[in-house]
């Protein structure tokens, strides 16, 4: 018993670093961002997006290297499912009902394509090395194609300059927070798992996906107050994007991923979710009926898990 709770505590106080370090790098992204005066769908694209990502990629890069992969597969599956269920969630319950200002219909297709696209890549319950170099030039396609569409910035004055090295420290001691908390926090995992009979897979999917998201949740939420939902809707797209074509891909190439037959459990509740989110973003408007909606969506995926 001593030694479960000496287990939880390790994994919540790695988990804490964890988070801090992630939500001081989306500070410091979002900074770097405003500095060079980009528009706020720009900063939720190029900065938020995969600044809240360096945290689940570390991890799942890790878990590879220890020899405990699904750890990283199952949090990123449940981020995915959670963080775009989550965005309608909060959207439709803060604001109850609201129209959309700005138009997603390039990001949205890209996201559909690439979720799809992933899909059929695993459906063998494998990725391969070729999968992942096509997933990997996608993204990089996406991300050119972001920068292009950003306002021209103006020049940056020399306290602006002072900010940008003040900011980039800070990116790289949350980088090296990151990987530290992040490799003790597998161990934490695995060996919670062990003595108290929890599947891995279950833990994965729920507490640590849903607790990498915390950072990103807390600036969605923080933009849906100030009313900036299309800052909120674009940075969820691209986490969405950078999560399906890059962190699994990245990690590819440490070695082969495998996935288990409980994949096909998993995978259509991260289409219902990303087909939902598209035709409502697509409406360009979001109600209470439809937060309600995505809440019952997540409650069926968790009952599920229950079975596996």
């Amino acid at each position: 018993m001593f030694e479960i709770i000496l287990w939880i505590i390790l994994f919540f106080i790695c988990f804490f670093i964890l988070l801090t370090s992630s939500d001081w790098l989306i500070k410091a992204g979002t900074n770097i961002g405003a500095i060079l005066k980009l528009p706020p769908i720009i900063i939720g694209i190029l900065f938020v997006a995969i600044s809240s990502n360096i945290a689940g990629l570390t991890i799942s890069v890790l878990s590879k290297l220890k020899g405990f992969s699904d750890i990283g597969i199952y949090a990123i599956f449940g981020s995915l499912i959670f963080n775009t269920l989550f965005v309608i969630i909060a959207i439709g319950l803060l604001k109850r009902k609201y129209e959309l200002q700005v138009k997603h219909s390039l990001n949205l297709l890209f996201l559909t394509f690439s979720t799809f696209l992933f899909v059929f890549f695993i459906v063998d319950l494998k990725y391969t090395q070729f999968e992942s170099i096509i997933s990997v030039l996608l993204l990089i396609c996406y991300s050119i194609f972001v920068w292009f569409k950003k306002e021209k910035s103006e020049k940056i004055s020399s306290s602006e300059n002072q900010i940008n090295v003040i900011n980039f420290i800070v990116f790289v001691i949350c980088f090296i927070s990151i990987y530290f908390s992040a490799n003790y926090l597998i161990t934490t995992i695995f060996k919670f798992s062990e003595i108290s009979n929890l599947n891995i897979n279950i833990i994965s999917l729920t507490v640590v996906s849903i607790g990498l998201l915390i950072p990103e949740f807390l600036l969605i939420i923080s933009a849906i107050k100030r009313d900036e939902i299309d800052l909120a809707i674009s940075t969820i797209i691209s986490s969405n994007i950078i999560k399906t074509l890059g962190i699994l891909s990245i990690t590819r190439f440490f070695g082969p991923i495998i996935f288990q037959e409980t994949i096909f459990f998993i995978v259509p509740f991260y289409l219902i979710s990303i087909i939902l989110f598209g035709v409502i973003i697509n409406l360009k408007k979001i109600n209470y009926f439809h937060s309600i909606f995505a809440i019952l969506i997540y409650l069926a995926f968790l009952f599920g898990l229950i079975y596996l």
